[in-house]
């Protein structure tokens, strides 16, 4: 947490709604010490991640550079598999 950032590193919540079977986890990863993840490249300061489970099915992984980036794209992919 700083001025700048106000989750910190390593920050983790989850969230499922009553009427579903899907779990997504949301997590603020250090981008200087993960790497290019998802395309964006080396980031200096934090990385946002959705992870999203759904039964049967193997984990999808959809990061940001915003909180709102990551969820953002977890919830299109979602819609578009529907």
């Amino acid at each position: 947490h700083s001025s700048r950032y106000l989750w910190p590193i390593g920050f983790k919540s989850t969230w499922k709604a009553q009427d579903s079977d899907v779990l997504y986890e949301s997590e603020v990863l250090d981008g200087a010490a993960v790497g290019d993840v998802g395309g964006m490249g080396e980031i200096d300061g934090p990385i946002f991640m959705v992870t999203v489970k759904m039964a049967g099915q193997s984990p999808k992984e959809f990061f940001g550079r915003s909180a709102k980036e990551a969820w953002r794209n977890a919830l299109e992919n979602d819609k578009a598999e529907e």
